[in-house]
């Protein structure tokens, strides 16, 4: 079958148009790859341009930090002189050397209902630390046994707080109190100590009362089942 001219002219023409549209197109896609290069490169050298501002802007900020920081630290000389006033001993320490010495002990145990317990010991209490600190070593019986103790007691010039640790041979923890200063002839010591049967922290409280140079009374609160304070030992001490 044979096609007609026109019919061979009109394709022709169609394989002619696409031969050129097909010669066209790399030209095109070149032309925009070129551009996309380009957009793409002014994008990079512009977030390259506002990363290096943000740099220097957190550079500066560093550095006005530190100097900040520089000018608020104190002097070597101002650190010193802080430094050899919360390490000097004071009155405080003046009145706790008083108590050093030879002691006898008469402890009283409130266990429960009845009369207390009463039994006897000793108390050598010293100085250590060039003044700083009374050690304060207890030998006597308590509750039918044995009883052993080492506590430390001192002055804090920097929070202007008495402190006390003390630790026994019925024990294996640390017990900790503050005091403020005494009101008179009694301070009122608090803290915490842990509960054998219930693993808890309890409050405690010890008020002392110097009743006079050669005798003093202290005083042992603990809270109860129902939270509130109930006494729970009290000790004289009277100087040998």
């Amino acid at each position: 079958m044979r096609i007609p001219s026109v019919l061979l002219l009109a394709m022709a023409l169609v394989l002619s148009s696409g031969l050129t549209l097909a010669q066209e197109k790399p030209s095109e896609t070149a032309e925009k790859a070129d551009k996309a290069k380009a957009k793409a490169d002014k994008a990079a050298e512009k977030a390259a341009k506002k990363a290096a501002k943000a740099g220097d802007t957190a550079a500066k900020g560093a550095q006005e930090t530190a100097t900040e920081a520089a000018a608020a630290m104190p002097s070597h000389e101002e650190m010193m002189q802080a430094w050899e006033k919360a390490a000097k001993p004071g009155p405080e320490h003046e009145e706790l050397a008083k108590a050093a010495g030879t002691w006898s002990l008469t402890l009283k145990h409130m266990m429960g209902p009845g009369e207390p317990e009463v039994s006897e010991g000793t108390a050598e209490r010293s100085m250590i630390l060039d003044g700083r600190v009374l050690v304060e070593n207890v030998d006597a019986e308590a509750m039918g046994m044995p009883f052993k103790g080492v506590g430390h007691t001192g002055y804090d010039n920097v929070t202007g707080k008495y402190w006390s640790t003390w630790t026994d041979n019925m024990s294996t923890g640390l017990m900790h109190m503050t005091a403020e200063k005494s009101d008179g002839d009694k301070m009122t010591w608090t803290g915490k100590s842990a509960d054998p049967m219930s693993g808890k922290e309890l409050d405690m409280k010890i008020v002392t009362t110097q009743v006079s140079e050669d005798e003093e009374l202290m005083e042992f609160y603990m809270s109860g089942p129902d939270g509130n304070m109930m006494k729970t030992m009290e000790i004289t001490y009277k100087r040998q």
